[in-house]
């Protein structure tokens, strides 16, 4: 086993002996006691109670003793927050099992599991509508109503379909059928990669586990599908999330500029801020974005791709929804960011885009998704990780996710045009019902993040789902499913990220939804323009699903069952 030595913590330099001496003793208990002490700003805490303690062993072991439930009993699922910053991180100390943590119940999948097949009105899909299988094959060409006539029901490549690899390169530019990687479903895709960078070493390296889990720490970008939080928890030592921000935008047809628009923004400034260098490994994220509907501009994938490069981090990019960029505008603000962004794989060499049959393609029950990547070494070492969950893909469904590929103009126009349809039901629901609802119109993706006003916590979303589900035939999907640490903001209620140096705007987190600007002079203290009740988080929305060609009949039977919840 090679004993490495680490290069002195820079946080360590400015203090002094005897205080450096306290740090690492701090830092040695975090080692010995990871399910019950954690580290927040170099002072050792009880991640219970959250208590200062000191680094002292028998300080430690005194006060752990206090909780009568760990005293003869392991530790699982136990997370402490750093407090006051635009990012939230944890240590991670589940039960360990020999493959690494376990993973967290699948709650957004077992909401699903439970509703999705019983309920009359779904208005939460997160996919666009589908084709019966005369409608698919009605749009295939020659090639491939011969490979269908033919199709062997054997066993397939573990690659994935040559042909369909070859046809899914061709949405990145420079890249072919060696770039591409097929799976059983994005989720697969989603699954292998992420445990293949956070488990592996260079292979002239070996080290301890314990060296690994200290050098995997992964940034996530929230809020976003649970498994892109929890695989990481499972994996890593430490992960941070860093929320999405609200951006205010001026209404230029305002002669006052007094009214502004909202736009969802990825936070680059804490991204930057949450690298801890020699540590760090992955940063992760998704856009269009699942479900605000944000998305991502090819100067902020630039920066992003700097970052990275200047930290050598891999990054994934959960990029489903793409090809339903910009389905809509905001004609009061020109100011809003148009997406030209590009495949985050096309920019990076270390670089992993994630892509799927599922959500724009309208085809999730096909069960194909796809990794693209520049470094054909990681999708080898992926592709073992396939080995041990579904070896190969199906090959009925690889042929008829060929067939939708080269189709996809076609497809992806009439679901957009779907989309856009229903993005008018929404407006036109919002112009009805403005003191209770509201939400920053989806830039990208086809699902929108609404928020319910009324929603306290004496009359949780929660609690308004049931009734939906039970009495009215209406499904809705509140947004605790969606992992989001809600923290609490300084006690003047805003938080002003003033080193942003792209925009005049402060960024303000997703927990707060309370929006401020700078004034014209430097020196001023900002001004609040909106503040939707900063003490209401993520548990005040929902998601709604706009890909389905009945969104109207099920946003109606919502409609109809408001007048009841006012009763409830």
């Amino acid at each position: 086993m090679i004993q490495q030595q680490s290069k002195e913590d820079e946080t360590l330099k400015s203090l002094s002996n005897s205080q450096k001496d306290g740090v690492r003793a701090a830092r040695n208990r975090v080692d010995e006691y990871p399910e019950c002490l954690t580290l927040i700003d170099d002072k050792l805490h009880c991640v219970f109670c959250n208590k200062v303690i000191s680094p002292h062993r028998s300080h430690c072991i005194a006060h752990m003793k206090t909780h009568e439930h760990i005293k003869n009993s392991s530790i699982s699922n136990k997370r402490v927050k750093y407090q006051n910053a635009p990012f939230v991180d944890y240590t991670v100390t589940s039960e360990t099992t020999s493959m690494g943590r376990k993973l967290e119940p699948f709650q957004l999948e077992i909401f699903f599991a439970k509703h999705e097949f019983s309920a009359t009105h779904l208005l939460c899909c997160s996919d666009s509508e589908s084709f019966t299988m005369k409608e698919l094959l009605s749009m295939a060409d020659h090639e491939c109503i011969d490979m269908w006539d033919n199709l062997r029901l054997g066993y397939t490549e573990t690659k994935g379909l040559p042909a369909l690899r070859q046809q899914c390169s061709l949405l990145y530019e420079g890249f072919n059928a060696e770039n591409i990687l097929c799976f059983a479903g994005a989720e697969e895709g989603v699954f292998c990669t992420l445990q293949t960078i956070l488990t592996s070493l260079p292979e002239d390296v070996t080290l301890s586990n314990s060296f690994k889990t200290k050098h995997n720490h992964a940034i996530i970008v929230t809020p976003c599908y649970q498994s892109l939080l929890s695989i990481p928890a499972s994996l890593s030592s430490s992960i941070t999330t860093v929320p999405l921000v609200l951006v205010p935008l001026p209404n230029s047809n305002d002669p006052n500029n007094e009214t502004t628009s909202l736009q969802w923004q990825l936070n680059l400034t804490a991204i930057r801020e949450t690298i801890k260098p020699g540590h760090t490994k992955l940063v992760v994220i998704n856009f269009p974005h699942n479900p605000t509907g944000a998305i991502i501009t090819l100067a902020e994938q630039q920066e992003l791709v700097n970052m990275a490069r200047e930290h050598d981090l891999w990054i994934f990019s959960d990029e489903v929804y793409r090809g339903f960029e910009n389905v809509s505008s905001n004609k009061d603000s020109p100011q809003q960011a148009f997406d030209d962004s590009k495949s985050l794989c096309t920019l990076y060499p270390k670089a992993i885009s994630l892509g799927a049959m599922s959500k724009v393609y309208g085809m999730p029950g096909v069960r194909v998704g796809w990794v693209a990547c520049q470094d054909r070494q990681l999708l080898a070492r992926i592709s073992e990780s396939k080995h041990y969950l579904s070896i190969c893909n199906s090959a009925p469904s690889e042929i008829l996710a060929l067939i939708a590929l080269r189709a996809r103009d076609k497809i992806l126009a009439r679901n957009k045009s779907i989309v856009q349809h229903n993005l008018a039901l929404v407006e036109a629901f919002l112009s009805r019902h403005p003191n209770d609802f509201s939400w920053v119109p989806p830039r990208g993706g086809c699902c929108g993040f609404m928020r319910y006003h009324k929603a306290s916590s004496t009359k949780t979303l929660d609690a308004i789902t049931k009734t939906l589900v039970n009495r009215f035939g209406v499904l809705i999907l509140p947004g605790d499913n969606f992992p989001l640490h809600i923290r609490t903001l300084p006690t003047d209620g805003v938080h002003n990220e003033s080193n942003n140096a792209d925009s005049n705007a402060s960024l303000i987190p997703l927990e707060s939804c309370a929006v401020v600007e700078q004034d014209s002079n430097p020196g001023d203290s900002p001004k609040l323009v909106e503040v939707s009740n900063p003490s209401e988080g993520i548990e005040s929305f929902f998601r709604v699903g706009l890909g389905r060609a009945n969104f109207g009949e099920a946003l109606k039977a919502f409609e109809n069952a408001l007048p009841f919840l006012d009763e409830d």
